[in-house]
């Protein structure tokens, strides 16, 4: 009956963010543009996301949603999942946190847990017979999953009365609006997850109309955020205040770099200080001012920065492990091969003379 429960759910543009950044809010009743949004300590004290479908799993706040592009563009937004009042009771008794639990375990390939494979935790008789049925357990539950430790994409759903307060429910960087636009490190994970929910990456709404404010509004490096844009095939001009439809034509290679290096943003930015300025220096993403201390890094081309910041290993020819003949005429000991003097009283064998056979 889970399987068939998850098989339900695959079908509807579900999904999960999951992040670090642990956030408050005192406006919990409607998604205001406005609405601030404090750091807290832990996952307990989060309660940017629809309280009723919360779990905090291996310290990350994780909310679930569901996102309605049922009406026009304009006012599409976020909204809880359905179905809660027939999954959560008996014979099924699945509750929001076992599934969400679920889902961001399979996604962070807990395959292993209980010293079980994958195919036996899909397998609901199988699971229930080997350890008993656990819903939250990996494997049960696969709801796409957005992880961003660094950025909190979580929303509140209550509030959003359309066409009632109109003009701010209308507003692309509404929180209620929020898309996953980022996810993994660097938005690795971002084409992916938007695949599996589904949501269309060609689409200009979804893309530039809701992610490009977004990404603006929460990204503060501008390196990452244009990395983000990368992701999502779109880009932004005269310092990130514009966007547009199509991908930089240095995205190919920021990425590539920023992806070989495997250093948050943070860290390229401390470790790395001249690659980070010269990447950033070849983006659009800033200003007419800060652009002028961009001479001295584009004087070498991305190619020139890449080949420096991460050298690919050359490729040499396999060689052959044998032993070493030295000028003495000896021959060195080697641990898979006789010892020296046994070559010196080797004697070859006589080969053997062709007999013809008798006609």
């Amino acid at each position: 009956m889970l399987k068939t429960l998850s098989a339900a759910f695959s079908t509807q543009p579900l999904y999960i963010t999951c992040t670090n950044d642990h956030r408050h809010t005192d406006k919990t009743w409607r998604a205001s543009v406005s609405a601030k949004r404090d750091p807290v300590a832990d996952c307990a004290h989060d309660n940017v996301g629809p309280a009723d479908f919360k779990a905090c799993v291996d310290g990350l706040t994780c909310y679930w949603y569901k996102w309605d592009s049922s009406s026009v563009p304009m006012t599409w937004h976020n909204v809880r999942p359905p179905g809660k009042d027939t999954w959560s009771l008996p014979p099924l008794s699945v509750s929001v946190e076992d599934i969400i639990a679920s889902s961001v375990r399979s996604d962070q390939s807990y395959a292993h847990f209980q010293g079980l494979s994958l195919g036996d935790i899909s397998s609901p008789s199988n699971f229930q017979a080997a350890v008993g049925l656990n819903a939250s357990l990996p494997g049960m539950f696969n709801i796409p999953v957005c992880l961003t430790p660094d950025h909190s994409w979580s929303t509140i759903v209550d509030g959003h009365h359309f066409p009632m307060n109109a003009y701010e429910n209308s507003i692309p960087r509404n929180p209620i609006k929020n898309l996953p636009c980022y996810c993994g490190p660097w938005g690795r994970d971002t084409r992916r997850v938007w695949k599996q929910i589904p949501l269309e990456l060609d689409s200009w709404e979804n893309t530039v109309g809701h992610c490009g404010y977004q990404l603006y509004d929460r990204i503060e490096d501008k390196l990452e955020r244009f990395v983000a844009s990368c992701r999502l095939d779109m880009h932004a001009g005269m310092g990130g205040l514009t966007r547009f439809r199509g991908r930089a034509p240095e995205c190919d290679v920021v990425t590539a770099i920023v992806d070989r290096l495997r250093l948050s943003p943070a860290h390229l930015k401390t470790q790395m200080p001249e690659l980070y300025r010269a990447l950033l220096c070849h983006t659009d993403m800033l200003s007419i001012s800060e652009r002028d201390k961009c001479q001295a890094y584009l004087n070498r081309s991305l190619k020139e920065w890449e080949d420096q910041a991460a050298p690919r290993p050359k490729k040499s020819k396999p060689t052959v492990d044998m032993p070493e003949i030295v000028k003495t005429g000896r021959v060195k000991s080697h641990p898979t091969l006789p010892p020296p003097s046994f070559f010196k009283t080797w004697v070859p064998p006589p080969k053997a003379v062709p007999t013809r056979r008798p006609t």
